[in-house]
């Protein structure tokens, strides 16, 4: 895809290394001409210096021609106009990053008037991955297929989680209906087998019915329902944390260090219990009782204060701790000082930018982790591809780090063994490293390709 970013600082530069390593052509702008060279030196990038509110340097830029414009500069405001205008000389997708809560309450409204197709706030987005996460304790993201047969799940392991040191073919036997399609650990993907050891700390995709993930999850996690929750920070993650778990029906409350923050949000709510204390200290935390709550989630602007509010919440009894991170190298160091999830905004935004790019290509696919691996649905046409292959003959032929996750056939599905067999009409579920993604679907719809094995008919 042909790609233009407006913005080459911490959120802009992310998202511009993801998708240069998955091989899109790629154009940066940056209003700073060292930060320009800087980003030169790490990227396959076209990069350019100059506004990216001025249409004329849009138009000269060919913008109208670009599969997907992204503004995200750190003004809000710039990166409206930029999309505007992009969308204008005919950018076919365009999104504005925004981070205030003016643009975020009517995005709807902005995204119609003025012909953007996604208002993006980081903030929101992080917002909504720590929400998804209390409400279904350590889950990061649901996708559903097949009419809602087949869910894929991911989350989030304590490092004490039952499942820490055992291996997959223990947990998982043949037959248990339920699939681990891979593990990330300190963010590096590996595609598990049966042999693999599962690691506390690491983030696991599952896969398989609904009703038996629910079944299953106390392998992986501590079951424990999530009821108290206390927020330290009153921006707008706090904020829209605080009120969506409010709605929940779950008692929260909000410690908010400034007493004018605190004045302020409190005119927001009506149940919930907003109080004056530093969430960074001990002896406030121990006078709030937090042993007597599920989960302690740091939103401040500052990732130390979220860190160390952290550490001494568990510390005070608190049964699982949540931290925003902005930096991305403490993201990791969180996860080793006993917090449950590191939430980052800028991999939440690029995460929904991946989305954005591949949803119009994967209507029955999902991107798992940062999107380093896919989860693709090809269907098997008599005669091509892997037409009458056993199934472990079939990953042979794939790249590393892929696998053939569950079978759709008729109206059921079933996660295969290595000796079943795939059949015409098959749909397959395959999960894939995202760069190799596109060459591998051409490969598998093709009636040219056939793996040069033998095989037993059934």
């Amino acid at each position: 895809m042909n790609i233009v970013i407006a913005g080459g600082g911490r959120v802009g530069l992310h998202l511009a290394r993801l998708l240069c390593e998955y091989g899109h052509n790629l154009t940066v702008m940056d209003e700073d001409s060292q930060r320009r060279e800087e980003i030169d030196s790490l990227l396959d990038a076209r990069t350019v210096v100059g506004d990216a509110a001025s249409a004329l340097l849009l138009q000269s830029l060919d913008v109208g021609s670009a599969d997907l414009f992204i503004g995200c500069t750190g003004d809000e405001r710039t990166n409206v106009i930029a999309a505007s205008i992009a969308k204008a000389l005919g950018a076919q997708k365009c999104v504005a990053r925004i981070n205030s809560a003016l643009f975020l309450e009517s995005s709807l409204l902005y995204e119609n008037m003025l012909n953007i197709d996604y208002l993006l706030n980081p903030d929101a987005l992080a917002a909504h991955d720590i929400i998804l996460y209390v409400e279904h304790p350590s889950v990061i993201s649901m996708e559903n297929f097949a009419k809602q047969q087949i869910q894929v799940r991911s989350i989030e392991l304590p490092q004490d989680s039952p499942a820490h040191g055992r291996m997959v073919s223990e947990l998982l036997p043949p037959g248990s209906g339920v699939l681990i399609g891979a593990m990330f650990h300190d963010g590096n993907p590996t595609v598990v087998r049966g042999n693999t050891r599962i690691l506390g700390g690491s983030r696991l995709v599952l896969i398989g019915p609904p009703d038996r993930l629910d079944q299953l999850m106390p392998l992986f996690v501590n079951p424990r329902p999530n009821r108290k929750i206390a927020v330290f920070g009153g921006d707008l993650i706090g904020v829209l944390v605080a009120k969506a778990l409010d709605k929940r029906k779950m008692e929260v409350k909000v410690l908010e260090k400034d007493p004018n923050r605190c004045e302020e949000i409190a005119q927001e709510f009506y149940s919930v219990k907003v109080v004056n204390r530093d969430g960074a200290s001990r002896a406030a935390l121990r006078q709030e009782h937090l042993e007597s709550y599920d989960v302690f989630i740091a939103t401040t602007r500052d990732d130390e204060r979220n860190i160390v509010s952290c550490v001494l919440a568990r510390e005070c009894g608190v049964k699982q701790a949540v931290a925003v991170i902005h930096h991305p190298d403490f993201a990791n160091l969180a996860r080793k000082l006993d917090i449950d999830l590191a939430v980052t905004p800028r991999s939440s935004f690029a995460k929904s930018i991946l989305h954005l790019i591949y949803q119009k290509d994967l209507p029955g696919g999902a991107l798992l982790g940062e999107g380093q691996l896919e989860m693709v649905e090809i269907t098997i046409k008599a005669g091509t591809s892997l037409d009458g292959y056993q199934i472990a003959q079939a990953t042979d032929k794939l790249p590393e780090n892929s696998l053939i996750a569950c079978i759709l056939r008729g109206d059921r599905f079933f996660i295969p063994r290595g000796t079943d067999h795939i059949q015409a009409d098959d749909r397959l579920m395959l999960i894939i490293p995202t760069q190799t993604a596109e060459a591998v679907k051409a490969q598998l719809t093709s009636a040219a390709y056939r793996p040069a094995v033998t095989f037993l008919p059934r």
